[in-house]
């Protein structure tokens, strides 16, 4: 029988996922197109299944065989495609633009070209659809636009204490609750072994799959406000970390170890198996810690995209460094055919009312930026060295602007690219603040030390500081701790940064010397 290979895409993302500023029509746009991408494989189209090779947050690649019952094979596999553009429509109300394309198979060593012919097929497609789909009918229409968007009109029956909502933002925004007590599930997939049944269904069952345990009744918090407030966090009350990762050289990855599609599935199974670890391990410890939780039990945790090659999450800022060090642990030494797997990452500390949709795009910029350390070339790439992230610290957003390279330059008045994080300097940071903390470091000390970096003040001046900081240390404990700071500190002085930056995020619990 004859063999296709089917490319969907989810396009346009900017005016279905992120053209909000409220978190929960993000989240619904987000995990629609994930569950769409992953419902497709094994849906039967007119007795024709597709099998998965590839399934990410947006995009989908499969493959299927159409029998030659009545010598009609291409207006079947065109009917496939069909299907499967109307089953992706029906899936998001018409909302949201989908791409979808197929190429007969031909030969295996074709695989690479044939992809690459499907990608450029869909990015046809894309020039010639809409980038923004509106309501073909305007009934019940406001006389003003929608109250989140800002471009589609709102709908008077879509009423919020904001105003009108569009019918795109309302479907979203209520899909995106009615989704989110399914989407563990959908990331983890099936039951644990030796797991006992629990009745109560959704989060409660997949925790009690998952983790194990009596608890059943665990939840998540719906809104920023509710994840990042806790008093007892003192001024860390009210803040988020945002924190985002992208796989370093995936493309050429997948090029050099993919040259059929059975490959290509037993990479994506790899990534889906190393985020699923990691997704498990943040949920056990979440559900153990208080601080993770809410004072009515619910879970501080906002996953806004989940795919093979990307993850975004939104964490309380006193638990931002512990997740970003969790998630890289998980990746520690992870290869692929002889291939590093790695990934380059941003985290931003914020207030929870800083617009979500601008912090998006800032922790995508800090991601790129520490990524330009990682070669071209993937056999370079090693796993300690090129699983790297950077970081910022924002108290006012307002001053950071579009240029988020530009500002973080004049901002730290050296090489930001000396503070990129790699998992174990991050380790020494948060163990040394600890440390410094316990052994009361006074951290006006740092301030000085910092104000000495903007001034351009040499490393002489620099050492007398630190030096009249650890004089009033105890002499037991001065030597180890300056030897801790110097294993921070290295040859790369404005890394003082990372202890004037860090101070309130680390740290927070006794360590042994």
């Amino acid at each position: 029988m004859p063999k296709y290979y089917l490319r969907i895409e989810a396009v346009n993302l900017s005016n279905f996922v992120y053209d909000t500023v409220k978190i929960q029509p993000m989240r619904g746009g987000s995990y629609l197109l994930l569950e769409c991408a992953g419902e497709l494989g094994g849906k039967d189209f007119g007795g024709i299944k597709l099998v998965k090779i590839m399934a990410g947050a947006s995009i989908g690649l499969f493959w299927f065989e159409v029998p030659d019952n009545n010598g009609e094979i291409s207006k079947k596999a065109e009917g496939v495609t069909a299907e499967v553009s109307k089953f992706l429509n029906e899936k998001t109300d018409g909302h949201a633009t989908f791409v979808v394309d197929i190429i007969l198979y031909t030969d295996e060593n074709n695989f690479l070209n044939d992809t690459e012919t499907l990608t450029a097929m869909n990015r046809w497609r894309q020039f010639q659809q809409p980038t923004l789909i509106l309501p073909e009918v305007f009934a019940n229409s406001s006389n003003e636009p929608c109250a989140y968007d800002g471009v589609r009109p709102g709908v008077v029956t879509n009423q919020t204490s904001d105003g009108c909502i569009s019918d795109s933002v309302n479907f979203r925004k209520t899909k995106g609750c009615d989704l989110r007590s399914s989407i563990y599930k959908r990331i983890i997939g099936g039951t644990e072994p030796n797991a006992r049944p629990c009745l109560l269904g959704g989060l409660s069952s997949i925790y009690k799959r998952i983790i194990g345990g009596t608890e059943l009744r665990d939840d998540f918090t719906d809104d920023l406000e509710s994840l990042s407030l806790m008093p007892s966090m003192g001024n860390l009350n009210g803040k988020m970390a945002v924190f985002y990762v992208d796989g370093n050289k995936f493309t050429k990855i997948r090029g050099k170890t993919c040259t059929a599609d059975k490959e290509l599935t037993a990479f994506d199974d790899k990534l889906q198996s190393l985020n699923k670890s990691f997704l498990k391990s943040l949920l056990k410890d979440a559900k153990s810690d208080p601080c993770f939780k809410t004072k009515d039990g619910k879970i501080r945790l906002e996953i806004l995209l989940w795919g093979g090659d990307e993850i975004e999450l939104i964490v309380p800022a006193w638990k931002g460094l512990e997740v970003m060090s969790l998630y890289y642990e998980t990746m520690k030494d992870a290869n692929f055919s002889e291939c590093s797997i790695t990934y380059g990452g941003g985290v931003v500390f914020c207030n929870h009312k800083t617009p979500i949709r601008e912090v998006r795009k800032t922790v995508r910029a800090l991601a790129d930026m520490a990524k330009k350390g990682v070669p071209d070339d993937v056999d370079k790439i090693k796993g300690d060295v090129h699983n790297v992230c950077h970081y910022l610290v924002l108290e006012s957003f307002e001053v950071v602007g579009k240029d988020v390279n530009g500002f973080v330059k004049q901002y730290y008045r050296s090489r930001y690219d000396d503070l990129v994080i790699t998992p174990a300097t991050m380790d020494n940071v948060m163990k040394t603040i600890k440390l410094m903390k316990q052994k009361k470091f006074p951290r006006n000390k740092i301030f000085d030390i910092i104000h000495a970096l903007r001034s351009g003040s040499g490393a002489t001046a620099i050492k007398d500081i630190l030096e009249r900081a650890l004089s009033g240390i105890d002499a037991a404990d001065r030597t180890t701790l300056k030897e801790k700071i110097d294993a921070v500190i290295v040859d790369k002085i404005n890394r003082w940064f990372w202890f004037a930056d860090l101070w309130d995020y680390a740290g927070n619990s006794e360590v042994q010397i």
